[in-house]
């Protein structure tokens, strides 16, 4: 939360934020990503909002946010500590439960006009700062394949390696049961099965 050059697209997003504050009774039945993909043209965005605007979102999501460490190490009450003080920001409500603004803003922007709209969540500072803001917006556009890939390319990089995570563990698996030092009598057969945690 202290590096507002760090911004977060969500690949998918059921939210109804803006929907549910703005236009409840209007009868939309679709998520505002789908909403603003058909509402928005090519290099239109929504202005930057808070998170939790509506009070579903609010009550639901933002206002009982947490994030605690459940490891017995000698750091455990510094890492509660600050972990309680940065999502203290994100949430939209104080201590003796009156409403507040968070720090962690969204908006949804349509780099082409036949693509889909993204949610990207940036910290305040970006938000606010409009020049700077329309200087990323440009950048993700820049970074987008359309109509080949539909995310940035980074986040596209990214994914595409945690896929294939999954193969590489598989290939050391099986140099490991064939490798001549695995000695089955020597209580190492526990190694011919797969374990997950």
């Amino acid at each position: 939360m202290r590096d507002d050059k760090i911004i977060a697209i969500a690949k998918y997003s059921s939210s109804r934020d803006i929907i549910d504050a703005f236009l409840k009774d209007k009868g939309i039945n679709i998520d505002d990503k789908t909403f603003f993909s058909l509402g928005l043209n090519e290099n239109e965005y929504l202005t930057p909002l808070s998170v939790g605007q509506s009070v579903e979102e609010r009550e639901k999501v933002w206002n009982d946010l947490h994030i605690i460490c459940n490891l017995r190490i000698p750091e455990q009450s510094q890492l509660n500590i600050a972990f309680e003080k940065v999502v203290n920001t994100l949430r939209t409500k104080t201590e003796h439960s009156g409403s507040k603004e968070s720090n962690l803003y969204f908006t949804y922007y349509k780099p082409y006009q036949d693509g889909p709209a993204y949610r990207i969540e940036v910290k305040k500072e970006l938000a606010l700062s409009t020049e700077r803001f329309k200087k990323y917006l440009l950048s993700i556009k820049k970074q987008i394949v359309f109509p080949e890939i539909r995310e940035p390319y980074p986040q596209y990089l990214v994914d595409l390696m945690a896929k294939n995570v999954a193969g590489g563990l598989f290939a050391i698996q099986e140099a490991i049961r064939l490798s001549p030092n695995l000695k089955l009598d020597k209580g190492k057969f526990n190694l011919l099965f797969n374990y997950r945690t």
